[in-house]
């Protein structure tokens, strides 16, 4: 939420509106040095994405994107994570999937 609090759901889980947008975050390794991140969830690429080294645990990065509302309705859709560092980009599909509520 953008208050920073945590709204955990069953699925399928909301993707938020405009006015009251939800977001995901990735946790893994190697982004930190990234020179763009992109995440892409079943065929809507997400626009809010931002990426850090989640403090304190060394070694342990984030990502956190802005859910859009267009992902309302879709079902056993693949997120789809994309690092670019200087000019190779690495394509990871995470092997999840999920569902969002109308």
């Amino acid at each position: 939420n953008p208050n920073g609090t945590v709204q955990l759901s069953s699925p399928p889980c909301s993707a938020g509106t405009d006015a009251s947008p939800r977001y995901i975050r990735l946790t893994g390794t190697g982004w930190r040095n990234a020179t763009k991140i992109s995440v892409k969830i079943g065929d809507v690429d997400l626009t809010d994405v931002t990426f850090s080294q989640q403090a304190p645990n060394n070694g342990i990065d984030q990502i956190e994107a802005k859910l859009a509302s267009a992902l309302a309705g879709k079902t056993d859709v693949d997120i789809v994570v994309t690092v670019t560092v200087g000019t190779v980009a690495y394509v990871s599909k995470t092997g999840i999937k999920v569902s969002f509520s109308q």
